[in-house]
């Protein structure tokens, strides 16, 4: 759980109070000489993760190292969630090209059950260009934007950044930077989109739902392999709870392969559908209560949901991903893995340095898309239809959570006084971010081969 991720964020910001002061001191444990003190509060996830204390120590001296001492705050907030909160603080340190984001959720009964680091930058400066007045249905011209980037690039260390528009002018691209061959990116350069792929598996459960292979209230229970017991708590976990991140299941899986991988740079290189389906079984009981009916990140439960709509019909998660969702709605080849792509490809980057490619294997529902900047915007127009039917049905709200509610994997809030739709991602090297303005028939979609979170480029825009 200690690696670059990334997080649907919102909530009503908290200045003072308990929760400020007790997360304050967690984090000061955590980035300090010693964080043995705060092994005792540890949520049994993050426990079986770090394995014991020593690995708490492990992470607290590479934070140290990798970030140095803390500077300046830029941002802390304490947001409310599942009768404990939520936790974000954002400092400036004495090493590393980007700010250092410490993100915690305790539970109801001080319980850490969720601990982050990642590296994230912040557009502090203004936006280069005075934008003229807009009117409904466009986006700023290509100008603007192509200044807006050069500005991003340099402040943020993105290597390169595209951006695609679809707006009442049509479709068009901007791009700046080198993407590792000493060429900005276009249209059909492809990165690592990272968890966008959440939302092609949403739209893979609308499909199924509508073509009657499963339903949106079935257990898990009955279609998983007669060789992995569940518990019944487990087993009562509904396809729709994983699709909203509503299931109770932890981030991660915490088996002993997962463990492992965890402090590499290719964390799910090697992961196995019998993983997924094993850790998912090794969820105990109390965490899945603790956490159930409130909205919970889980790239395990994504994954899950994958293998098992795999397994509903007797076939492959790439072969009937293709087969139902990418074909019918003329995405483009399907790529989940980085080896199988053919044409130009960005370099993924981190501090300046190359990073490794992230290979999905078992976990590719939860973040294994290969795609391009017109692949993304593709989607997005789909997304901006009520045809077919199922792909409505996919983003129509159905829990609360992730900002103003979420639809199967899809999330929904507001920028700028309009309602929007959207995804984002993260991978080792990569980030990427897909919106979908229905009511203005607008589509913006922003990737980058660099780890700074690319949300204030999209607020720019």
């Amino acid at each position: 759980m200690f690696f670059v991720a990334s997080l649907p964020s919102g909530g009503t910001t908290v200045a003072n109070g308990e929760p400020l002061q007790q997360a304050r001191e967690y984090t000061a444990s955590l980035l300090g000489d010693d964080p043995a003190p705060l092994w005792p509060l540890l949520g049994e996830d993050l426990r079986d993760v770090l394995g014991d204390v020593e690995g708490l120590r492990a992470v607290s001296r590479q934070l140290r190292d990798e970030f140095g001492s803390e500077q300046e705050i830029l941002e802390e907030r304490v947001s409310p969630q599942g009768g404990g909160f939520h936790y974000l603080r954002l400092a400036r340190h004495e090493r590393g090209d980007a700010p250092l984001a410490i993100e915690l959720f305790v539970s109801d009964v001080g319980v850490i059950e969720t601990l982050l680091a990642s590296a994230r930058s912040v557009l502090t400066l203004a936006p280069p260009l005075e934008s003229p007045p807009l009117e409904p249905g466009r986006l700023p011209a290509d100008d603007w934007i192509e200044a807006l980037l050069q500005r991003a690039a340099m402040d943020m260390s993105l290597p390169s950044i595209v951006v695609g528009i679809r707006d009442a002018d049509g479709r068009r691209f901007i791009a700046v930077g080198d993407t590792g061959d000493g060429r900005a990116p276009d249209e059909h350069t492809v990165f690592e989109v990272g968890s966008i792929t959440k939302g092609l598996t949403g739209l893979l459960l609308a499909r199924l739902i509508a073509d009657g292979d499963v339903r949106a209230d079935q257990p898990i229970g009955g279609l998983f392999p007669e060789d992995i017991p569940l518990s019944p708590r487990l087993a009562a976990i509904t396809l729709e709870e994983l699709a909203t991140h509503h299931s109770g299941l932890s981030r991660l899986g915490t088996g002993p392969e997962m463990s492992a991988r965890l402090s590499t740079d290719n964390p799910y290189a090697g992961s196995s559908v019998a993983e997924i389906f094993r850790d998912t079984a090794a969820v105990p009981d109390k965490a899945v209560e603790a956490r159930h009916g409130y909205f919970a990140y889980s790239n395990l439960g994504m994954a899950l949901l994958g293998q098992l709509l795999a397994r509903a019909t007797a076939t492959d998660y790439p072969t009937l991903l293709d087969e139902r969702v990418m074909t019918p709605l003329a995405l483009g080849p399907l790529l989940l893995d980085p080896n199988q792509v053919r044409g130009r490809r960005a370099e993924g980057s981190r501090n300046g340095q190359p990073a490794a490619s992230w290979h999905m294997d078992a976990y590719a529902p939860a973040g294994g898309w290969q795609a391009s900047a017109a692949q993304l915007l593709e989607l997005g127009e789909r997304l901006l239809t009520d045809e077919p039917a199922w792909v409505a049905d996919a983003l129509r709200p159905r829990r609360s959570g992730g900002g103003e509610g979420i639809g199967l994997a899809w999330l929904h809030g507001s920028a700028g006084g309009r309602r929007i739709i959207w995804h984002n991602g993260g991978t080792g090297g990569f980030r990427s971010h897909l919106v979908s303005i229905p009511e203005e028939r607008l589509v913006l979609v922003v990737l980058s081969n660099g780890v700074s979170e690319l949300a204030p480029i999209v607020d720019a825009i």
